[in-house]
């Protein structure tokens, strides 16, 4: 099986869980006609959408490849890897909590993608977290995971 379709037939699958995950997120006060649940519903359907084209780029790629080539090439790590932190993140999310598993993706997608890690990648993910914290849970009052921290 060509390696572009099984990825873009795993991201949509991710996609539709993440979606159906969106249906869980609580309504808050602040809604407006957008709501909690608009900007990881866009989420959703953006990954969605590249998933659907990955899968029909590879389906072309796939009739105009000729018999005598090999369909199977090895994904790249990358992309796997990428793949893989999102998944991680999705996994970690309800035990970590928000603040902390938004930080470790930052580093985690950093390092991956060739910053390291180091001092200057931990500040960064952890100035990202708090910002995006602040952002969904202070100012917009978009309940997030606590995770193990809620009993604090």
């Amino acid at each position: 099986m060509n390696p572009d379709l099984v990825l873009g037939v795993a991201a949509l699958t991710v996609a539709a869980t993440y979606y159906a995950l969106t249906r869980g997120i609580p309504a808050s006060l602040l809604d407006d006609v957008v709501g909690s649940r608009g900007l990881p519903a866009i989420y959703a359907a953006t990954l969605a959408a590249l998933a659907l084209v990955q899968i029909a780029r590879s389906l072309v790629a796939a009739r105009g490849t000729a018999r005598s080539e090999s369909p199977a090439r090895a994904f790249n790590r990358k992309t796997l890897g990428t793949l893989a932190l999102g998944a991680g993140y999705g996994v970690l999310l309800p035990w970590l909590g928000y603040a902390l598993s938004i930080g470790v993706l930052l580093a985690a997608t950093a390092a991956h993608q060739g910053a390291g890690l180091n001092r200057r990648v931990v500040l960064v993910a952890a100035g990202g977290a708090a910002f995006l914290w602040t952002l969904f849970v202070w100012l917009l009052g978009i309940p997030q995971p606590a995770g193990m921290w809620s009993s604090f």
